[in-house]
């Protein structure tokens, strides 16, 4: 936004600083910088009605979104629906309450904007009236549903059902919609806008959006339906842009490169998280700095006092009440008892004292709803409820006690409104309409009890023409059953498992802390030399930190339909292992079985599957190969899109005696799905052989590496062989491998003797071609042993296919060899 023109949209690359944006928040925020970097990954296309363009964004960027929802109740002709409650669902339309029919009237033809359905099957259940679009289920309850413990039971498991499966539940009594059809119309569809709301919306990753989700389009946050999700995998050029006071996510170690005013640091040393934060400018860098030495914060209570803030915080916790928590609390049943007979004995005392005298009271709930109590008829006649018990009729049962109006608990200012409004009505008072909407919403909005006028107002109960003791038993028995449920409360509050609210830890009081021990620390500022003058630097390399998807069921099977397809595992020289039968396997990290043929004999086939996003770890292979030998595999092969330097040395140091092990790369091109075509002649999973390295002393304390080959596996014969250095398409060696983090000492790029040809052309200037003749080489530069006393050589052939040797420069042989 620049100038006067307020919402209009601008592409981010042409956004400058000073130039105004609306945040996450909504707000306006002023562009302090913007900043371009090269990203590699899925982006994510987004199409809606709204634009005839794509916005392409990154997999990882944040949308506001609402999910689409669940597809329940199979096709439109209802052949997922099976037949018994299809039947059933059939005979409910014809049978159709007043109620029911009375609000189908109004919905019933996109009445409430929305499209719903009538007595629609929800797998196990059938729900009155569902709308897909908006995934919400109406029910309207008849009386039993509030006093029989069985239904409410049985209406709380249907709720849990629905809400799962992502639907939204209202629910409404049959008198409600009798006597107020208008209200429960205007609050349906009040429920259906909801979905199209940013404050009931979620922050979700792009690339987890679905075609049918709702997301926010413009400055005005108009809601609009995605109509086509596009994925690729490509390197773009994207852009961030740091605001001013704006930040939208809270992690535990924040890591920004836009370090601005420090705000970002600031909130995480506030919230007790640790910190980096970068920046260019030095100006930015020394407000921050100033800002946090000066900051002052809460001090929150330490979970261990001797550690300090490393042992973490001990943080507030809410009880995480469930089903399951409610139904195995052994002392709800203990209250009850104690209570029960108290409310049966003020039940009977009510019965006796309005017994034979001329008080009628109507029944609105429970099996006898719409029937009369007169406590002047004899004790002969009698009401069958629907359960088939035979009750009295001039005697309440516990669900037909009629409730105390006012009510005890309600303030005094609802208490006074009700006063006001019962003497406007009985003594007919001349009474403005202002100020009679006035008390109707002050009841409202302090009770919930919802009076449309005067003639809705109810009588006060217990009326003051009761005797004395029927007052004081009506009295009585709801302090009884207020007490019971105040008890039941909470006995479920206590015995609830708890659970920690990470972002609110405890503060302690009357102490006040300050930032904690932090460096600024800098980097000698690049300077661009002359090609011909100097060498090219040594690359570094970059790494990227990928999130966890909880869908590890549905990665699972695709990985395993994408090596079916394939109809095995490649090896270099194009050979192929065929895997035959291949079925999934659920036997700790092995994921699926097969079968290969090797010299004409049969072997069994584990295969162990990496995680979708990160490294075939060491601990992955630890827990991998035991379980393989133990149930008798003769492969085991680890498919993943990276490995963890170290779980290759596990097999490079120490083979496994009767089982061969294999790393097969999982090319990354199955990341943008069903955008890949996969045959058998896909090139999916390929296995790269093992580096044959040699580390040679050298007289002066140093070492080099020589590249000799690499150990090639014939998948048919079982056999190894060796391949030239120079047959690679790069090499790279670290010097000081400290187990974690491979760090590129050394480049080198046999592979193309016309690699540095293009180089200098791409370049437009000379390159030394004696300096970088060694650079295409199998031998490295000299160098001395680190301080870790490892190295660690990676090998990448034309696939883009990486494998890692290391190797302890303090074993006590000079040359070591795969």
């Amino acid at each position: 936004m620049r100038g006067d023109a307020r919402g209009a949209l601008t592409p981010i690359e042409t956004i400058q600083p000073g130039d105004w944006v609306l945040a996450h928040d909504g707000l306006p925020h002023r562009v302090v910088r913007s900043i371009r970097r090269t990203y590699r990954g899925i982006m994510v296309g987004i199409r809606h009605s709204l634009s005839d363009e794509t916005l392409w964004v990154t997999a990882d960027h944040r949308i506001l979104v609402h999910r689409r929802p669940h597809s329940l109740g199979g096709k439109a002709d209802w052949s997922g629906i099976p037949k018994p409650l299809r039947g059933r669902s059939q005979e409910l339309r014809k049978n159709m309450t007043l109620p029911e029919r009375n609000l189908w009237s109004v919905l019933r033809g996109n009445g409430a904007g929305f499209a719903f359905r009538r007595q629609h099957p929800i797998g196990p259940y059938i729900a009155d009236f569902y709308c897909r679009e908006a995934a919400l289920v109406v029910e309207v309850d008849g009386a039993a549903a509030h006093g029989d413990p069985a239904a409410i039971e049985h209406d709380q498991i249907r709720d849990e059902f629905l809400r799962s499966a992502g639907l939204r539940v209202v629910r409404f009594s049959a008198a409600e919609v009798l006597s107020n059809l208008e209200g429960v119309y205007t609050a349906i569809q009040d429920a259906c806008q909801e979905q199209f709301s940013p404050e009931h919306a979620l922050w979700l990753e792009a690339g987890e959006l679905r075609k049918g989700d709702i997301v926010f389009c413009g400055p005005d946050r108009t809601p609009v339906r995605v109509e086509e999700v596009l994925k690729t995998f490509s390197e773009e050029e994207v852009y961030d842009l740091e605001v001013e006071g704006a930040h939208s996510f809270i992690t535990e170690v924040c890591a920004v490169h836009n370090c601005g005013s420090g705000t970002t640091a600031y909130c995480a040393e506030k919230w007790g998280r640790r910190w980096i934060t970068c920046d260019t400018s030095r100006v930015a860098l020394a407000i921050a700095r100033q800002r946090l030495m000066t900051a002052r914060f809460d001090y929150y209570e330490l979970r261990d006092a001797e550690r300090g803030p490393s042992g973490g915080f001990i943080y507030e916790t809410v009880p995480h009440i469930t089903l399951e928590s409610i139904a195995k609390n052994t002392e709800i049943d203990a209250i009850a008892a104690k209570y029960q007979p108290q409310i049966d004995r003020a039940l009977a005392d009510l019965n006796a004292a309005l017994k034979g005298r001329p008080i009628q009271i109507h029944v609105k709930e429970g099996g006898c709803a719409g029937q009369v109590v007169d406590f002047s008829a004899p004790d002969g006649p009698t009401h069958t409820l629907p359960g088939g018990q035979v009750v009295k009729a001039n005697e309440l049962l516990e669900w037909e006690v009629p409730r105390e109006i006012p009510h005890p608990a309600w303030p005094r200012e609802a208490q006074e409104a009700y006063r006001k409004l019962y003497e406007a009505r009985t003594k007919a008072l001349s009474t403005g309409s202002q100020e009679l909407r006035e008390w109707l919403q002050t009841v409202y909005r302090l009770t919930g009890h919802r009076w449309e006028s005067l003639s809705d107002v109810p009588d006060p109960m217990p009326p003051e023409d009761w005797p004395e003791a029927a007052q004081e038993a009506l009295r009585r028995f709801w302090e009884l059953k207020r007490r019971k449920r105040k008890e039941i409360d909470e006995s479920i509050q206590c015995n609830a498992p708890q659970e920690t609210l990470y972002d609110r830890p405890k503060v302690v009081r009357g102490v006040v802390r300050v930032s904690g021990p932090f460096t600024v620390e800098a980097i000698p500022v690049p300077a661009v030399e002359d090609p011909a003058q100097a060498p090219v630097p040594q690359f570094e390399e970059q790494e990227a930190q990928a999130s966890v998807s909880d869908r590890g069921g549905d990665y699972l099977t695709d990985m395993l339909n994408l090596l079916k397809q394939q109809g095995g595992v490649l090896f270099p020289g194009g050979k192929k292992m065929e895997l035959e039968n291949l079925r999934p396997l659920n036997l700790g990290y092995l994921h699926a079985e097969a079968e290969a043929r090797q010299n004409g004999k049969t072997l069994r086939v584990a295969v162990s599957f990496g995680p979708q996003h990160g490294p075939v770890i060491a601990h992955q292979v630890q827990e991998a190969i035991p379980t393989a030998r133990l149930n008798g595999y003769h492969i085991l092969i680890f498919a993943g899109f990276a490995f963890d330097p170290e779980a290759q040395a596990l097999i490079q140091k120490v083979p496994v005696q009767g089982l061969q092990v294999h790393f097969a790369n999982i090319a990354p091109d199955v990341l943008v799905g069903d955008l890949l075509k996969t045959t058998r002649a896909s090139q999916i999973f390929t296995v790269f052989g093992q580096p044959d390295v040699a580390v040679i002393p050298q007289k002066d304390g140093t070492h080099v590496v020589k590249l000799r080959g690499v150990d090639i596996y014939d998948p048919l014969t079982g056999e190894a062989h060796s391949t030239r250095g120079e047959d690679v398409a790069a090499w790279f060696l670290d010097t000081d491998y400290d187990g974690k983090t491979f760090h590129i000492c050394q480049a080198f790029f046999p592979g193309d003797s016309e690699a540095w040809d293009k180089l200098q052309r791409a370049l437009k200037a000379q390159i030394d071609a004696e300096a970088f003749e060694k650079m295409q080489g199998t031998i490295s530069f000299p160098f001395q042993p680190g301080e870790h006393k490892r190295i660690a050589v990676k090998v990448i052939d034309f696939r883009g296919n990486e494998v890692v040797r290391v190797v302890n420069l303090q074993q006590k042989e000079a040359t070591y060899h795969g």
